[in-house]
């Protein structure tokens, strides 16, 4: 599998940022929370531009207007919010497809990228290697992040899988459509991915990590 190749000089891909959770096992919105002198959710975008100055997506849900500073950044990020998060992370993959086919540049997009808000360790880096294993490898419909025995987000998802995010049951997430097209994914490994926020703990052992840069 070849991952050293670089994407091309100006990819079209769009990136979603999934950020509509109550983060009801943490007691406070994780969205939030500081990592290194920056919200999470202001990591994601960040890491999502650099790969997509374009056309950048966040899907917010039990938050909304706390995140407006957080994710305008020079007007290059549409915040669109999703009335059905609380149905499953389906709804807000529906809800960010949806979003997309209204962007002004939807037609030159080849693929989007879906991203998670409470994945501090993935870096652009990472994101680099997945667009060019997207372009280099025209098998594959699906590139998804290889963390824990398992496959995750992030992912590319090639155009031709739009209209199945937009019919996604709310219930259903990335690991259901793998599993639906796993004769056409790839999988780039990356195990910080499997370093997320879901409880104090998580939180409290992200910032006791001394973390050594990926390689």
């Amino acid at each position: 599998m070849n991952t050293s190749a670089t994407p091309k000089p100006d990819p079209e891909i769009a990136v979603i940022v999934l950020a509509a959770g109550s983060s009801s096992r943490l007691g406070k919105p994780k969205q939030l929370l500081h990592y290194q002198n920056e919200t999470l959710i202001k990591h994601a975008v960040k890491i999502a531009l650099s790969v997509s100055p374009k056309a950048v997506i966040v899907v917010s849900g039990f938050l909304h207007e706390e995140l407006v500073d957080e994710v305008e950044i020079e007007d290059l990020v549409q915040l669109i919010h999703n009335p059905d998060w609380q149905q499953g992370i389906g709804s807000s993959i529906r809800a960010g497809i949806n979003a997309l086919s209204h962007h002004p540049g939807f037609l030159k997009v080849d693929a989007a990228l879906i991203l998670l808000c409470d994945q501090p360790l993935i870096n652009t880096q990472h994101l680099q290697r997945l667009l060019a294993q997207f372009y280099t490898d025209k098998r594959s419909m699906v590139v998804a992040t290889g963390y824990a025995e398992t496959q995750g987000v992030p992912a590319i998802f090639d155009r031709a899988l739009f209209p199945v995010l937009q019919n996604l049951p709310p219930e259903k997430g990335a690991q259901w459509l793998f599993k639906a097209h796993q004769n056409n994914v790839a999988v780039i490994p990356f195990e910080g991915a499997a370093i997320d926020v879901d409880t104090e703990e998580d939180y409290r052992l992200l910032l006791a990590l001394i973390i050594k840069p990926q390689p």
